[in-house]
This record gives structure tokens, C-alpha cells and sequence, in this order.
């Protein structure tokens, strides 16, 4: 085990240069700000200038369908006015579908805005679980105890080695949530700018064989696997033929994957993280701190897969696809039964009108269907790139400006006074 962590940790010397790595830090948060500095916020002060903003506005989402609902108004206006075609409707239609399509719109509203919510708590929480166990292991982690002989704090056991090391396992830590960001986006592997100067130089070698893409094993070990039929119940067993055939589809479709690894590169850096932890307790370096201590950290390490395990089924799994279609189908009805139930009274000023409400209706269904998704880089989706950047940022002062070594506590209160 030590020498598969050695191995993740090596190139020590070279990751914990830590004015380097805090400057690297800086540049990359001040790159990312100004990126955020470009994001479409609400005005605190001018109401008209987001009634007239597009770029972030719903209207790039529904003009296509709104504009089809107004050709649809024209086409109808122009058969009844122009053309004398008798083609109102009662206007008892309305009052009846519109209810039903409000408790749709709202139902699937307040669920979107609530994954985004839980996106926002989940990601949250985990880069404070993040923060806390940064600087429990910063301060904790090969804690020196008073040497009555000596007059000063001693650790027999502590070397330049393991304080690089720490240095390197707080960076892993902070990669954790980028992996996570990458993750659920659907971003695979560590050649990325952020995770380039977080994880160690040799971390994605070590960690090669479990981030190989699905479908590597089956294709080397030329494994059958038969691909069952749950359509036809009883369906006859399958032949050789069969077999062998499956065998070749399994390896396609596993292949086809976007390399998508076996193991998320988050589980890899909690793998990775908890050998860390095993090694300083085998070394004795959390003896201070008890078996209360080291179970801490292996709590904190569980839970922080909790929050990926809770951030990546909201990044890939959405709303089943039946809700939203007949949500479509129900408000698309109601705006195409629209125009022949207000014809008659409203003629050609029935055309812009129902515009309005298609508007209106399409554009709430935009809105969901951009917020239920809130990793990504769309507008209203979360600063992930400036959470992540401003975490590294912190852990990376942390390590270079607040100490690790008991004395200063002295320095803090001051000489005793007579």
C-alpha cells in the first residue's frame, strides 16, 4: 500500500512549491472572475433594463415554437376574416384547459427550481466538508507534542517528506469538487487547466487502469456476453450465432461511451485519499488525534463521495422524458385551440395576443428545462469554475499563510503578565 501512495505522491517536491502553486492559484481565479464578471446577472436598481435583455432571457429558448403558435394565429385569422371560413369556437374551451396546464407548468417549475436548489446546497455543503477537513488535517495531521527535556514542541516521526505530502493531499482534496464539476458534465479524464496543477505529477498514471474507458476489459478478454431480450418474454435461448453477435454489440455500445472511465475520477481521488490517510496512521502520525480522529477523516471522506454520489444523479438524471412530453402536448393543444376561440371577437388583434400567451406558457417551460440542469455553463447555471477556483485559492493561503505549528498560540496571547 505504501508504495502505491508513494507512487500517486511522487514528483513531491515539484507540487509543493508553494509560492508557485498560490500564484498559479491567483491567476487562475482572476482568469475565472473575469469570466463571472460576463455573466448576465438581474439589476438592482433598473427594471427595464432585464425587461429588455435577450441574451439571458427565455426568449432565445421558445422563438422558434412562439413564432410557430403565431404563424398557426395568422394562417387561422385569415381563413375566417378573409376567407368567411366559420371557425370560432365557444369560449368554454379555455376556461377548462387553462387550468390544467397551469398545475402542469407550476408542478414542473417549482421541480426544476428545486434541483436547482439541491445543486446549489449539495455542492455548497461539499466544499465545506472540504474546508473543514483541510484544516483538521493541516493542523492535526503530525502534531507536535512538548519535549519537557528539549523545552520545545518535537514529533520523532515527521519528516520534510510527510509535510510535502500534506501539502499535496490538501490539493487533492480541492481537486475533488473540479473531478465532481468535470464529472457531471461530462467531461472525462485529468487534462484539464484546474486539475493539471491540483493532482500530483504522476497521479494520472497511477490511476490509469481504473479511469480506462468501459469496454477495454471486455475487448482484451474476449468475454461472450448475450444481450437478453426483455421484449419478447418467450423468446427462444440464444444460439451461438446469437451469442457471438452480442458479444460484438456489448463491445460497441461500451466503446461508444465517450471514454467514459469505469471509475469516476472523483471515487479515484476518495480512493486515493483514504490510502493517504491509512499510511499516516500506519506511520503513527494521527496518534494525537486518537481513533476518533482518523474516523473523522474517514467520515469526512464518505461523505464527500455522498455529495458526488447526490450531485452526479441530479447532473444526469432528469425528469422522465413522458412528464415533459405530455406537458408539451398539453400546452401546445391549448395555445392551438387559442386562436379559434378568440377570432371571432378579436379578429387580426387576436394575432398578437396569442403570441403573448404563447409566450408566456413556452417560455416557463424554457426556464425549467434550463434550470433542472445547473452544472452546466449555461446562464442561470451555478459558478462551478468560480466556486472550485475560489476553494483552491483558500486552501492554497491556508497552506502559506496560517500556521500549522502550536507555538504560534503562544504569539497569539501574548507573554503571561506578573
Amino acid at each position: 500500500m505504501a508504495t502505491i501512495v508513494n507512487g500517486a505522491l511522487s514528483g513531491a517536491a515539484t507540487a509543493a512549491a508553494a509560492p508557485g502553486k498560490l500564484l498559479s492559484g491567483l491567476s487562475h481565479l482572476a482568469f475565472i472572475e473575469g469570466q463571472e464578471a460576463d455573466r448576465d446577472r438581474l439589476s438592482d436598481v433598473n427594471w427595464w433594463t432585464d425587461v429588455f435583455r435577450l441574451r439571458a432571457s427565455a426568449i432565445r429558448k421558445v422563438w422558434m415554437s412562439v413564432g410557430v403558435v403565431t404563424l398557426f394565429s395568422a394562417v387561422v385569422a385569415a381563413a375566417s376574416i378573409t376567407y368567411g371560413q366559420s371557425l370560432g369556437l365557444t369560449n368554454n374551451v379555455v376556461p377548462l384547459l387553462s387550468v390544467v396546464v397551469g398545475l402542469l407548468l407550476v408542478f414542473r417549475t417549482n421541480t426544476s427550481f428545486a434541483r436547482w436548489e439541491e445543486g446549489r446546497r449539495t455542492f455548497t455543503a461539499m466544499t465545506s466538508t472540504i474546508r473543514s477537513t483541510s484544516r483538521f488535517v493541516w493542523i492535526n495531521v503530525g502534531l507536535q507534542t512538548f519535549d519537557a527535556e528539549r523545552d520545545s514542541f518535537q514529533h520523532a516521526k515527521w519528516t520534510a517528506q510527510d509535510q510535502r505530502e500534506k501539502r499535496i493531499f490538501l490539493r487533492v482534496l480541492c481537486a475533488f469538487p473540479v473531478a465532481v464539476m468535470h464529472h457531471v458534465r461530462g467531461e472525462f479524464g485529468t487534462e484539464y487547466d484546474d486539475l493539471r496543477d491540483l493532482l500530483p505529477p504522476n497521479f494520472a498514471a497511477v490511476a490509469r487502469k481504473a479511469n480506462r474507458p468501459l469496454g477495454a476489459e471486455l475487448k482484451s478478454a474476449d468475454t461472450r456476453l448475450p444481450i437478453p431480450d426483455f421484449s419478447r418474454r418467450n423468446s427462444a435461448p440464444p444460439t451461438a450465432q446469437d451469442t457471438v453477435q452480442s458479444q460484438a454489440e456489448s463491445i460497441v455500445f461500451l466503446e461508444n461511451e465517450f471514454a467514459r472511465p469505469s471509475v469516476p475520477l472523483p471515487l479515484t481521488i476518495a480512493h486515493y485519499a483514504q490510502l493517504v490517510l491509512a499510511k499516516w496512521r500506519a506511520k503513527g502520525l494521527l496518534d494525537l488525534t486518537g481513533p476518533a480522529g482518523y474516523n473523522a477523516l474517514s467520515t469526512q471522506i464518505n461523505t464527500l463521495i455522498a455529495e458526488f454520489g447526490a450531485t452526479e444523479r441530479l447532473g444526469t438524471m432528469a425528469i422522465p422524458a413522458i412528464y415533459g412530453i405530455h406537458l408539451k402536448q398539453v400546452v401546445s393543444l391549448f395555445l392551438l385551440l387559442l386562436p379559434f376561440t378568440l377570432v371571432d371577437t378579436l379578429s387580426w388583434k387576436m394575432i398578437p395576443f396569442v403570441t403573448c400567451y404563447a409566450f408566456i406558457l413556452q417560455g416557463i417551460e424554457g426556464i425549467a428545462t434550463e434550470i433542472e440542469q445547473p452544472f452546466g455553463r449555461q446562464p442561470s447555471d451555478l459558478p462551478l469554475d468560480l466556486i472550485t477556483a475560489e476553494l483552491r485559492n483558500e486552501i492554497e493561503h491556508l497552506m502559506t499563510d496560517l500556521p500549522d505549528d502550536p507555538t504560534v498560540v503562544d504569539e497569539l496571547f501574548g507573554a503571561p503578565t506578573s
